[in-house]
């Protein structure tokens, strides 16, 4: 299992396009989601609460031109009968400020399974953008 917290974190423009594959992670809030599709994303895709505020883990993987490419349109993820969809805005200076990019390269694989790791997940991502 990956821990995301162990990654190297991407701290630039030039070593995010130097890298080989990259991580993208984020969290969204769920809540307004059916309690149903809350308790399934819980149970299957690590989603989690937080002051009572549900949250959904999103890991993006690729190169980076990929991110660029696809994930400026808006990636699906299916989600129940409907469909979440996870965006990077194409500002890389955001997404570096805002920790979301991991060198990937040395982990890359099809298929990744990640340690749950909610208490970093919430000081990354959440913390520091509630008030």
């Amino acid at each position: 299992m990956i821990q995301i917290s162990k990654l190297p974190l991407i701290t630039s423009a030039e070593q995010f396009f130097s890298t080989n594959k990259m991580l993208y992670v984020n969290v969204y809030d769920i809540s307004s989601m059916d309690r149903d599709t809350r308790e399934l994303f819980k149970a299957q895709h690590g989603a989690f609460v937080h002051n009572k505020i549900a949250y959904l883990p999103v890991t993006l993987k690729g190169s980076p031109e990929n991110l660029f490419l696809n994930a400026k349109e808006g990636i699906a993820i299916p989600v129940g009968e409907g469909e979440l969809i996870a965006y990077f805005d194409g500002d890389l200076n955001s997404a570096i400020a805002g920790k979301n990019l991991y060198d990937f390269s040395k982990d890359y694989a099809h298929k990744v399974s990640f340690a749950r790791e909610i208490e970093f997940l919430i000081e990354r991502y959440i913390t520091p953008y509630r008030k």
